[in-house]
């Protein structure tokens, strides 16, 4: 029986992409402890558990990332937003 690749294995990356292969292996190394332990609680077994934990922690780890994009976008539609009403005001006062 073959086994089935991995996420990170089998994940494909564009030229021009800021993640690779080896982050996101990064990020499947560590778990969420407290998704391991409600899922052997639960009883499942401990293999399943321990990459289950790993798949949950790399989406939290891409939610940061997107919190992260998003603060600086908020930043930079201010500065924008700063920068055309000044070039209005500029405008009207001529």
């Amino acid at each position: 029986m073959s086994e089935r690749p991995t996420l990170a294995a089998s994940w494909t990356v564009a030229p021009n992409d800021c993640h690779t292969v080896e982050s996101e292996r990064a990020a499947m190394a560590t778990m969420i402890s407290e998704v391991y332990d409600a899922l052997k609680s639960a009883g499942a077994p401990e293999e399943q558990a321990r990459k289950a934990a790993e798949v949950v922690a790399g989406y939290e780890n891409r939610f940061a990332r997107i919190d992260d994009n998003l603060t600086l976008l908020k930043w930079m539609v201010g500065f924008n937003l700063a920068a055309s009403v000044g070039i209005i005001m500029l405008l009207l006062r001529l």
